[in-house]
């Protein structure tokens, strides 16, 4: 398997498809991108595939990471909302959701095994 070189969209004080062109433009094979809504992930893949780049990867919203795993609305909200990224993923043919397990430390404290 060959590898890709890629980079994360947004910044560069550019729109959305400027940003694209300058990934193209500068060899970049690839790029990932937060979740939106449908509609604009689409235009983001339209994008992908006018400048012949693979849209690798989307990043699930972070906030409700460590809801994931309480009982209760709290956890169902948080795995609700992934569900919606991983069909948002399916719909627009991105094959990886980045999904932090928590943010922060202070619920979780790792270890040399990755054991809390």
């Amino acid at each position: 398997m060959k590898l890709k070189t890629g980079l994360a969209t947004g910044g560069f004080g550019l729109n959305f498809d400027d940003s694209i062109k300058l990934i193209a433009d500068c060899g970049l094979d690839s790029f990932f991108t937060g979740t939106a809504s449908s509609e604009e992930l689409l235009k983001r893949k339209r994008a992908a595939d006018r400048y012949g780049l693979i849209y690798s990867s989307l990043h699930a919203p972070f906030q409700r990471a460590a809801d994931m795993w309480e009982k209760g609305k709290k956890g169902e909200t948080a795995e609700a909302e992934l569900h919606d990224c991983i069909e948002l993923c399916s719909g627009i043919e991105v094959p990886i959701l980045v999904v932090h397990p928590f943010i922060g430390f202070d619920k979780h404290s790792p270890s040399r095994t990755g054991k809390y």
